[in-house]
């Protein structure tokens, strides 16, 4: 239950940050390449709490186990949003004689104040702060929500 509801939060995070649905929830769940690079970076930075600093730093520095998995997630999921961000630009430079009326995080950011344009690596951490934060808060509290009316009806 709880991969379903991270399905339904990521295809909705990237609808509100990126304007862009991966459907990771349809019907033959299919394996996103950028959902599961994240999952591993989650698990790579629990690791990282777990196991000792000097553990984790060599594992890092030989580029070996968790380390190993977290770099080549981080290497995924890192160009699937510099192509989010790439195709935003080439979007918003193609319409840009229409008015669009879709809204998402991604252009509000990237315009910010005064219609400044901001860098790709803050577009890309910003993105990545929005996904973090929309995606797991959001599946974790609809699994707990859904427990306590179970237990609790």
């Amino acid at each position: 239950m709880q991969d379903v509801f991270h399905r339904l939060t990521f295809d909705i995070i990237c609808l509100l940050v990126f304007g862009f649905d991966p459907n990771c929830l349809s019907i033959e769940f299919p394996n996103v390449s950028c959902e599961k690079a994240y999952d591993v970076m989650e698990e790579a930075a629990l690791h990282r709490h777990i196991v000792p600093t000097v553990f984790w730093k060599l594992q890092r520095l030989l580029q070996v186990g968790e380390e190993n998995k977290l770099r080549r997630a981080w290497e995924t999921f890192d160009k699937f949003l510099y192509e989010q961000i790439f195709l935003k630009h080439e979007k918003l430079s193609t319409k840009n004689a229409e008015k669009e009326e879709e809204f998402d995080l991604l252009t509000a950011f990237m315009f910010g104040e005064y219609g400044k344009k901001s860098n790709c690596r803050f577009l890309r951490d910003t993105a990545f702060s929005l996904l973090a934060a929309g995606r797991d808060t959001v599946a974790a509290a609809l699994v707990w929500f859904l427990w306590l009316v179970a237990t609790h009806p």
